[in-house]
């Protein structure tokens, strides 16, 4: 059966509700600590580079366009799909690497972590709290840039179905994982060693990009991919610091 009703709060509002939230969440996190200055100046223009160029190209349409909307699917359904999707990919990933994982990720020194964690409940719901956090507005920005911005340019300007669909599952994938690639190497986030790790991880993030612009384009809003985003980055952080086992 088709749902379809009209939003209870314009796209133009949700998407400036998010953009106050999130500009404020990075200057939180930014001036928290070193280790994550730089990781939220880098997210924090991208957001706000999708942004600008959003309301450059389609002005007062710009959240609209950008499917910042519920209008196709329940809310509860929308981040429904997206944490079942983002929770099988981070499972999908970790067992099929022998139940470790190909890339060690990280934003700092975690290894401290641990020893402060056990025992202490309070620092660890805060440090859950903080992960989700982060996890969730870095993802706000790379969707809002890639699946947001760059396909509803696709989709308005491209000539016809085959040039679109090249854009949105072929080329935007691609700069997604560039994006990915030249920010980790250049910041030490990632151990990358050798060309099967380049290779890897290119295809690992093109591969992460189309099923982000699928789900999308199912439920025809821009929370999916954010959920979904969210929900994978927040459980391979906690996996890195230990809170998630991995296994051997």
């Amino acid at each position: 059966m088709d749902y379809e009703h009209d939003d209870k709060f314009k796209p133009n509002v949700q998407m400036g509700v998010i953009i106050v939230v999130t500009v404020l969440l990075y200057l939180f996190f930014g001036l928290s600590g070193a280790a994550y200055l730089q990781h939220s100046t880098y997210y924090l223009l991208m957001f706000l580079g999708a942004v600008v160029g959003a309301f450059v190209v389609f002005g007062d349409e710009m959240g609209e366009k950008l499917k910042f909307t519920t209008m196709n699917v329940p809310l509860t359904n929308v981040i429904l799909y997206g944490a079942l999707l983002g929770i099988m990919l981070a499972t999908l990933e970790t067992f099929s690497a022998g139940n470790t994982m190909f890339i060690q990720q990280t934003v700092g020194d975690t290894g401290s972590i641990i020893p402060q964690l056990t025992g202490n409940t309070a620092l660890l719901i805060s440090t859950i709290v903080f992960i989700g956090l982060f996890s969730t507005i870095t993802s706000i920005s790379e969707e809002t840039l890639t699946r947001g911005f760059f396909a509803s340019i696709a989709e308005e300007y491209a000539e016809n179905d085959t040039t679109k669909n090249i854009s949105k599952y072929i080329l935007i994938p691609l700069i997604f994982s560039l994006l990915h690639y030249f920010m980790w190497a250049r910041s030490g986030m990632i151990d990358i060693t050798g060309l099967f790790g380049v290779v890897f991880l290119l295809m690992y993030h093109f591969t992460f990009a189309v099923i982000c612009q699928f789900s999308m384009d199912v439920t025809g809003s821009i929370y999916t991919p954010i959920t979904l985003h969210a929900i994978y980055n927040a459980i391979k952080m906690l996996m890195v610091i230990g809170i998630i086992g991995v296994g051997v």
